[in-house]
């Protein structure tokens, strides 16, 4: 999305900001991480990354725009010294977020400033919030839209506001892929145990708190997974590209992948390739998709069960053919422990084999039946 990403560590270059939302980063550390910075681009049409805080100012003031369009990102450091007087007060910025490992401390003059949205140790946090003021500041946009394009819009509202997550995907989003890895990395154990016992109390059938308490005791993570996985559980029902449902089950998430990489240690010392099948309906869109990939390798955006016998990969597609979902298919994969791109994987039962969500396989066939 963003026309390019530029470091400045002095004063002297100026680049105008151009019209739609733009990041500006000022921080003594600001893109020493490549991938965070593939992230910012995927999600704004400019960005800007500084370690001089004159330079920060000098472009951020020189933004010839009639409408907020900048988003800032800043250290505790540079946040304290410069967000209530200098930045604040400009009204270029839309939005301001505070990257600080003292919260506390930096919350403090923070709650001073109305464009401060978040202050944070977590990174993950602070993207969420992003996230949500650049899908916030497009569905405005569209809504402001000229006259001539109103019958348009009118038939895209008559869409389900909500579409079905890919499945599918020809390579990561790379701003789904790091948010993942913030998640994993996240040290403080206990985070996100409440929401994870809250997420299993309203996805139950009828918010029945004795069947989500099961639910929530299902999960044993200092066992192996064979021994308590099973496929009815709400919480194991998730998709690589849905970050909000991430960072809710995020608690689970990190202690499944610990415990999943701990069993896939074991597991390859017994078998080094795997060719398995995998059975489920697709849309004649993805099909038809499908039918151009075979020979090469996709990315499956869910908890993956595969089986290494087709007889049980068929018997396993449940009866739910739609409108939208007509045809059924047999995929058969091929998982290499020796490919870097590949995920860890289990065993769960003699003929089924789990895998990590984001794995990336070699489709060899695909089989409508």
């Amino acid at each position: 999305m963003a026309a390019s990403a530029t470091t400045h560590k002095s004063a002297g270059y100026k680049q105008p900001i151009k019209s739609g939302l733009s990041l500006v980063w000022l921080d003594d550390s600001a893109g020493q991480d490549p991938n965070i910075q593939e992230i910012f681009r995927s999600l704004f049409e400019q960005v800007f990354i500084f370690t001089d805080s004159i330079a920060c100012l000098e472009l951020v003031e020189s933004a010839d725009t009639e409408q907020p369009c900048i988003l800032l990102l800043v250290s505790g450091k540079y946040g304290q010294m410069l967000v209530h007087d200098r930045f604040q007060p400009l009204h270029q910025v839309k939005d301001i977020y505070v990257y600080c490992f003292d919260v506390a401390k930096h919350n403090q003059w923070a709650q001073h400033c109305d464009k401060v949205r978040c202050v944070d140790s977590d990174f993950g946090k602070i993207l969420k919030h992003m996230q949500h003021s650049v899908q916030k500041a497009t569905k405005q946009r569209q809504q402001q839209q000229p006259t001539d394009d109103q019958q348009e819009q009118e038939e895209m509202q008559e869409e389900p506001a909500t579409e079905e997550p890919e499945r599918f995907l020809d390579d990561n989003n790379l701003y789904d892929q790091l948010a993942l890895d913030i998640l994993l990395q996240n040290s403080n154990q206990d985070d996100g145990i409440e929401d994870f016992k809250n997420y299993c109390r309203t996805h139950v059938e009828n918010n029945n708190e004795e069947l989500a308490d099961e639910q929530q005791k299902s999960f044993k993570p200092n066992i192996p997974i064979k021994e308590w996985y099973k496929q009815d559980l709400v919480f194991v029902n998730l998709n690589s590209t849905d970050f909000i449902q991430l960072w809710t089950l995020r608690w689970f998430i990190r202690l499944f992948y610990r415990q999943l990489t701990n069993d896939y240690k074991h597991y390859i010392e017994k078998t080094t390739n795997i060719i398995a099948s995998y059975g489920t309906w697709l849309t004649k869109d993805e099909l038809d998709a499908m039918k151009h990939r075979i020979g090469e390798s996709i990315i499956f955006t869910e908890f993956l069960l595969a089986y290494t016998t087709r007889g049980k990969a068929l018997s396993s597609i449940q009866d739910k053919k739609t409108e939208q979902n007509k045809h059924k298919v047999i995929f058969e994969i091929n998982a290499n422990k020796s490919n870097h791109h590949t995920v860890p994987y289990t065993g769960i039962q003699d003929d089924t084999v789990l895998f990590w969500f984001g794995s990336r396989h070699r489709i060899l066939k695909i089989e409508a039946i």
